[in-house]
């Protein structure tokens, strides 16, 4: 399953007529993948499950390696997308100003404003050290602060990740205008029942 998927999703390294080497090189794409999902290996199967489903759900077709054929799967892009599509689950009244927003100071994975105005930074882990997202956001917030809020607009960070992470909870602890939230991804299987 996961090879397959692999495939399709063009990250399928190259194959060798030694099984052994064959099952290294595969083991390293998804470790780098769990890697970059700060996960473990059982959900990044499920997750090799899933983004075949959304690629057939996307497109509305059952997916064969000639209708998946140059397609490139971003693992951190596929989170963005989905926050700012739901940006509402991470706060109520959140407004989307901008995903992978381009500024002087790097790329905000998304920016919005919330009820009162004020604008939010918000920013995926994606597998980061933990100093050096806080340190990310900060110089992002720091940058909006600068550069687009007036006088009277305040601005504040949302770092999202999916599991939770004691150093991540110590960095953000002297900020009070930066939060710290998590993502489950809930994967579930039933019986099939003939009708």
């Amino acid at each position: 399953m996961a090879e397959g998927t692999l495939e399709l999703l063009g990250l399928l390294p190259k194959m060798s007529t030694d099984k052994g080497e064959t099952y290294t090189r595969i083991n390293e794409v998804l470790n780098t993948i769990k890697r970059e999902l700060n996960t473990d290996l059982a959900r990044v199967d499920c997750f090799m499950y899933m983004a075949r489903e959304l690629l057939e759900s996307e497109t509305g077709k059952i997916l064969t390696d000639q209708t998946m054929e140059g397609v490139s799967f971003r693992l951190e892009k596929e989170l963005i997308d989905f926050l700012a599509k739901n940006i509402t689950i991470i706060e109520s009244g959140l407004q989307l100003q901008q995903k992978e927003y381009p500024t002087d100071a790097g790329r905000i994975d998304i920016l919005c404003t919330d009820t009162k105005g004020d604008f939010v930074v918000i920013e995926t882990k994606k597998g980061r050290e933990s100093d050096k997202v806080v340190g990310q956001i900060s110089r992002y917030m720091g940058w909006v602060k600068l550069k687009m809020a007036d006088h009277n607009q305040n601005v504040r960070g949302v770092i999202i990740t999916n599991e939770p992470d004691e150093q991540l909870s110590y960095a953000i602890a002297p900020h009070s205008n930066i939060k710290l939230k998590y993502y489950k991804v809930k994967f579930e299987l039933t019986d099939y029942l003939p009708s």
